[in-house]
Formats: C-alpha cells, sequence, structure tokens
C-alpha cells in the first residue's frame, strides 16, 4: 500500500533519514524501533506526506505521494502525532470528530456522531466525551488522539509513540486495536520505544541506527540480543515469552 524508495531527508548538513526502501502492506502491522535521534519520526512524517524528502519519493498504492489531494490523501491514511497542542478550548468529543472532516460534506451526520462516540468506547475514553482536552491527562489525551485517528477510517494508520503516555491496560489496548485493523485488511505502521510491544504485536519490525534502516524483518529475527545492543547499545537477554509465540526482551544490568 505504501513504499518508501531510496528515501533520504536533509536539513542544511544534516542528514535525518538516509536512503531508506521499505514496504509497508495491507494486513500488516510494521513497528519502527531505534534509538533516540535515530530518524524515526522523520521517516513516519516523511511516509505520512507531512515532509516531502530530498531525495527519492514515497509512493501510495503506486502513485507518488504528492500527487494526491489533501482531501483524498486524509481519506487514504491517518497519522497520530506523540505530541498534539491546541489553543483552543475543544472537548474531547469535538476533538475525535476533527477526523471526520475529510468525510463531511455540509455538515455533520448521524453517522459521523455515531462513529466518533464508537471510536471513543474503543479506546475507553466515551466518559471524557465533555471534558475539555486541556485538562486531561497525558495518557487520557492520548487515547482520545488515537479516537479521532481511528475516527478518519483510513486504510492506512501511522502512530508516532502512541502508548508511551499510557498505563500498561491502555498500551495494550491501543496495541489490541491496532492489531485488529491490520487483520481486517488495514497497515499500521507505529514508532514504539517498548520492545516487548513491538514483539507481540508487530508482523516486521524495521530497526533504525543513525537515519538509515538497520535492517526490517520478522520479530523472531529482528529482535535477537546481538541486534538489540548494535541499534541501542546495551546488552539484553532475549528469551521466550511465557504465553505468547514472540520473544521476550529483557534488559540487562551493568
Amino acid at each position: 500500500m505504501l513504499a518508501a524508495i531510496q528515501v533520504t531527508y536533509t536539513i542544511g548538513k544534516h542528514t535525518l533519514v538516509d536512503d531508506v526502501s521499505l514496504e509497508i502492506n495491507a494486513g500488516e502491522v510494521v513497528a519502527i524501533i531505534g534509538a533516540n535521534g535515530a530518524g524515526k519520526t522523520t521517516l513516519l512524517r516523511l511516509l505520512s506526506g507531512e515532509l516531502n524528502p530530498t531525495q527519492g519519493s514515497i509512493q501510495l498504492d503506486g502513485q507518488p505521494l504528492e500527487s494526491y489531494r489533501a482531501r483524498d490523501l486524509a481519506r487514504q491514511r491517518a497519522m497520530m502525532r506523540q505530541h498534539v497542542y491546541m489553543n483552543f478550548d475543544f472537548t474531547a468529543y469535538e476533538v475525535v470528530m476533527m477526523g471526520r472532516h475529510p468525510h463531511i460534506r455540509g455538515g455533520e451526520t448521524p453517522k459521523d456522531h455515531q462513529i466518533v462516540c464508537e471510536m471513543l468506547r474503543q479506546t475507553e475514553s466515551s466518559h471524557l466525551s465533555d471534558q475539555l482536552y486541556a485538562t486531561l491527562s497525558g495518557g487520557e489525551k492520548s487515547r482520545v488522539t488515537l479516537s479521532r485517528v481511528l475516527a478518519q477510517q483510513t486504510p492506512i494508520l501511522m502512530l508516532d509513540e502512541p502508548t508511551s503516555a499510557m498505563d500498561l491496560r491502555h498500551q495494550q489496548l491501543t496495541m489490541r486495536l491496532v492489531r485488529r485493523l491490520a487483520d481486517d485488511g488495514g497497515a499500521v505502521v507505529a514508532v514504539l520505544h517498548d520492545l516487548n510491544l513491538a514483539a507481540m504485536y508487530a508482523d516486521r519490525v524495521a530497526m533504525m541506527v543513525g537515519g538509515r534502516l538497520f535492517l526490517i524483518d520478522e520479530p523472531t529475527i529482528a529482535l535477537t540480543a546481538d541486534n538489540i545492543e548494535k541499534v541501542f547499545s546495551m546488552q539484553v537477554e532475549v528469551i521466550s515469552h511465557p504465553s505468547q509465540p514472540c520473544p521476550l526482551i529483557v534488559p540487562m544490568m551493568p
């Protein structure tokens, strides 16, 4: 569905993404991992069309991303940013309704309201509907923002550290939601810091180092102790998960 072809992005003398090629296919979750400053968020912004590559191209269904009109692109992919800032006193419900704007012609319909209520329910955020977004905790804001992205109802979902502010329950809830979207035929690409979430829910893991793609493969192949040490400069022990068919990463204390 979505492909980066030899993509490079530079600002001045700094290369943030360096000659990266990868595909995001229907039916899969791809997790992007790497140390701070590895280029993960920049790559996600390139894939979404928020940034234009200095070299190379991003293609959606075989067409250059820049060939899509803004509204058409908004119906194809939704982006959850790591930080969302609101300058006005919007309620949580109003924030989620913003996700319906690419589909609204003239005015909101009962279907739009039904979708907003359903997405708030799926993220366990219905009780936040009337609260002002600015008054919510970090985790609550993340769940409302995820609801907005889900309400956009696009075949491609892009998530930048979606679980970073969430408690343990809602981290798992979020990843189960995106896993289900992929199982239903969608495509999900997510920047994650939690390697165990990547191991449990991703079909493939893309590991980045210094703006370059170190490797991309299934979790059992990508998330080895040797690869993780090369990417994060940290020793870990990788063992079999006690209840899931995936590796479990345990940091080793120095």
